[in-house]
């Protein structure tokens, strides 16, 4: 049989070819028992010249990454505080804390802090020979990352100083009527001879300092000054008497803790982990259901043309009506039209969605 020399060189570069793909193959698939990175973590004490706390003073402990770990979901680490003596037989400790920390994903990021009260307990830290503040993290349960060798830290508690006031606060009244005030009081014991400035935490979550939404933002106390000579110092919230319907929800005042370092103007008195008093605020307004109508001459219509008035009827349910109480509401106009009008000169800008909007506030009175 007669072979043609051009088929035999195609097979051979053919198969020479094949064999070199075969090659590359291998070579570029990773060994099958490669692992996947887990990052890890240590905690330690930020001492600040000093390895004890007060009771009712604030330290802080630091968590480090000390492995990257593969690149890919934030990492959350926990973060357990406790003080070991306070637990009873049963194995419940009322000084139990737990943290979530999250680091990023990529790269070795910066330490994070934990900063945390020494439980007010009113034991006498003379007699503790072992009275401690400890940290521990917490091994992840589904290997998300690991705990370093130096997973513990502590801190030793110390009775503070007589001449170091303690401060705590209670509210006036368990519960008010939106539009009345919230009253709170704080009280210091030990020296109240110097004029005191204790720094403290509003929460309202429900907004009934502020009221409506086209009401500004109120400004509230960031801190607290008790006079020379003065045991107690006060707190007053005034509550709007808005126009929405909500439910009841609480307002907080919370004490801050002064760090623990060379100068500690106050502590914290309270029994616990921190010092906060709330009162309720109830809401009296009734849900508005309003009918909006859009368009010429207040008839929904879609299109409209140049030099027509674009009119809105507004109504409300016959009930509310009847009732006569004024139903106080707020239409907001908006529109995407750019470039340069002068008809729009008054007009607000949204800067997440680029659009210009100006509100008309309306009132509905009578029946």
């Amino acid at each position: 049989m007669t072979r043609h020399p051009g088929v035999v060189a195609f097979l051979f570069c053919t198969a020479l070819a094949l064999g070199l793909a075969a090659l590359v193959l291998v070579v570029s698939t990773p060994p099958a028992h490669a692992q996947t990175q887990t990052p890890a973590f240590k905690i330690e004490a930020l001492y600040s010249g000093m390895p004890e706390v007060y009771e009712g003073a604030a330290v802080r402990f630091q968590v480090t990454r000390t492995a990257v770990g593969t690149p890919g979901s934030n990492v959350t680490v926990e973060v357990e505080i406790w003080e070991p003596n306070l637990e009873d037989s049963n194995g419940a400790n009322p000084s139990l804390q737990t943290h979530r920390i999250t680091f990023n994903s990529s790269g070795i990021t910066p330490p994070q802090h934990l900063s945390v009260t020494a439980y007010v307990d009113g034991v006498d830290e003379s007699a503790e020979t072992s009275h401690i503040l400890k940290a521990r993290l917490v091994p992840s349960n589904d290997n998300s990352y690991t705990v370093d060798a130096q997973n513990e830290a502590q801190f030793t508690i110390l009775d503070p100083p007589s001449t170091i006031p303690t401060v705590s606060i209670a509210s006036d009244a368990a519960s008010i009527t939106e539009g009345d005030a919230a009253s709170f009081t704080l009280t210091r014991s030990g020296d109240t001879a110097s004029p005191l400035t204790v720094q403290v935490h509003v929460d309202d979550p429900s907004g009934f300092t502020r009221g409506n939404h086209w009401d500004p933002p109120p400004t509230l106390p960031t801190s607290v000054e008790f006079g020379s000579g003065s045991s107690t110092a006060a707190v007053s919230l005034q509550t709007v008497d808005d126009h929405r319907d909500l439910s009841n929800d609480s307002l907080t005042v919370d004490v801050q803790p002064v760090r623990m370092g060379q100068n500690v103007p106050y502590l914290l008195g309270h029994t616990g982990l921190k010092t906060e008093a709330s009162t309720t605020v109830a809401d009296h307004d009734t849900a508005q259901e309003l009918e909006l109508n859009f368009g010429k001459d207040g008839v929904n219509d879609a299109n409209l043309g140049e030099g027509n008035k674009l009119a809105f009827v507004v109504k409300r349910r016959q009930q509310d009506a009847n009732s006569a109480n004024p139903a106080i509401l707020t239409v907001r106009i908006e529109t995407n039209r750019d470039g340069d009008d002068w008809r729009l000169d008054d007009w607000t800008e949204d800067t997440t969605t680029g659009r210009l909007y100006k509100d008309y506030p309306l009132q509905i009175t009578g029946s």
